[in-house]
């Protein structure tokens, strides 16, 4: 894989403009352009790109894992090399759309709690005030 495809996958296109991931990725701070060699199904790639060594390092484990979770599959290792990879894709973003899902699931989670924590502290403020009127009424018979 050359370092042009690689760069390609990491932020979409071969120019060298500015793309959303790439400023996502500079966040506040600068940071500077690096190349990582990594290992993937026993193969060094150069990375190029503006994310840290190490997370690098932990995308070429996962894919590592992936493939040899794959390996592992009675048949796998007779298919074609290119049938490999497509299944190696295929399992890769399997786990991405159930991830996103999850994550999708738990904003919408997260949404409904913090309403429902809205509409209790509203209540909490409604019953002190309660408490304060029937508190001074409760002082002004006596």
């Amino acid at each position: 894989m050359a370092v042009v495809a690689v760069h390609r996958l990491l932020y979409g296109s071969e120019s060298t403009s500015k793309s959303s991931f790439e400023t996502m990725a500079r966040k506040d701070s600068i940071m500077e352009k690096r190349t990582v060699d990594v290992i993937i199904n026993s193969k060094v790639y150069s990375l190029t790109g503006f994310e840290e060594a190490d997370y690098l390092q932990k995308v070429a484990a996962y894919i590592n894992g992936r493939l040899q979770e794959l390996k592992d599959q009675p048949g796998f290792l007779r298919q074609s090399p290119d049938m490999q990879n497509v299944m190696l894709q295929l399992n890769i973003a399997d786990d991405y759309f159930k991830l996103r899902d999850k994550y999708h699931e738990m904003q919408e989670t997260m949404i409904r709690q913090d309403k429902d924590l809205y509409a209790l502290k509203h209540e909490v403020v409604e019953k002190k005030l309660k408490i304060e009127e029937l508190e001074k009424k409760l002082a002004g018979d006596n």
